[in-house]
């Protein structure tokens, strides 16, 4: 317990907070700025278990605010829930660290969110979000929304039995989203305080969830400005109020796209891969590293990550279209 001292010593913390911590688990969704700060903070915290899911890759513009990676994750296509768990465990060796390299869909979302205590959303898309927010509300699990851009952020818990949603707040998928491969600008160290903030609420919500209420926490870096709102519920809401779950029942849109940052192509796929069959078809050939429900290809073209739940990850060549040649070679039985 000495290593928790400085928390213990909290009159609302104490040694029982410390305890409820280490037997608690939460699933963090998205390995980026904020999801490195913020998974970094629980696990320092002491928690017992934290799954991570993400189906991006480290790239060089991902270093001034992820700061649970390295230059030497760039040296190769590095999966970021595989760095960041070998981060996360030379922080402490008595959190669970659980790395899901996939993405958080309708196939996946009720089994993860029945699994854990409690869900931080590090998501950078708003129907992941929704998403969320209808699972969370399906199987009664509290949660912390967060997402930043430029020099702002904001936060959002949404306690067990809250009596507002997300979408009381947001309505509906704004139009005009930015597509992918086209982020917008953000200052580094406020995707940091974002992720910190989803860490404190987290935090209270598993050890003093009296302390926690449903409001929206808004900051400006460059302005000096700090809000809070309360957040109340819709009369109106298809979800908290009408019982809809439509982004639960519905499939996410997937299409292919270029990273300009990385200089990688995604590529969803039409269903799930039978890794350990691929890998053993392609090992005679190929220099074949098994990432943990992904596979890493190293061809003389390029380098290849299938992920399990459906989707390829390719660096090394010129767009999308080349990318999926490569992937028929790869997949042809």
């Amino acid at each position: 317990m000495d290593r928790y001292a400085r928390h213990v010593t909290l009159p609302w913390f104490g040694a029982e907070g410390a305890k409820k911590l280490q037997k608690s688990s939460v699933l963090v969704i998205g390995c980026g700025g904020t999801g490195c700060a913020c998974s970094s903070f629980l696990v320092r915290a002491g928690l017992g278990t934290i799954l991570l899911i993400d189906r991006d890759v480290v790239s060089l513009t991902d270093l001034h605010r992820q700061t649970l990676y390295e230059e030497a994750d760039l040296d190769r296509l590095s999966m970021k829930v595989n760095s960041a768990m070998g981060a996360l465990s030379r922080v402490n060796h008595e959190t669970e660290i659980e790395a899901i390299p996939a993405e958080f869909g309708p196939e996946n979302a009720g089994a993860l969110v029945e699994r854990v205590d409690l869900v931080v959303d590090c998501s950078d898309n708003f129907e992941t979000r929704m998403l969320i927010n209808d699972a969370c509300l399906r199987y009664s699990t509290p949660w912390v929304h967060g997402a930043c851009t430029g020099t702002s952020g904001i936060v959002i818990p949404f306690p067990r039995g809250g009596k507002a949603c997300y979408r009381c707040v947001v309505g509906h998928i704004p139009g005009g989203a930015t597509p992918p491969g086209a982020a917008p600008g953000i200052l580094g160290p406020v995707a940091g305080v974002t992720g910190a903030l989803e860490a404190a609420e987290a935090i209270k919500m598993l050890v003093a969830p009296r302390e926690v209420r449903p409001r929206i926490i808004y900051f400006d870096s460059l302005s000096y400005t700090y809000e809070t709102i309360e957040v109340r519920r819709k009369e109106n809401c298809p979800a908290c109020v009408g019982g809809r779950y439509d982004f639960l029942s519905g499939g996410l849109s997937r299409r292919a796209f270029m990273d300009p940052e990385s200089g990688t192509a995604h590529i969803p796929l039409s269903g799930p891969l039978d890794l350990e069959a691929i890998r053993k078809r392609l090992t005679p050939t190929y220099t074949i590293e098994d990432l943990g429900r992904a596979l890493l290809i190293v061809t003389r073209e390029a380098e290849v990550i299938l992920l399990a739940d459906g989707a390829a990850i390719v660096r090394g060549v010129g767009d999308p279209e080349q990318a999926g040649c490569l992937l028929d070679t790869l997949l042809e039985d």
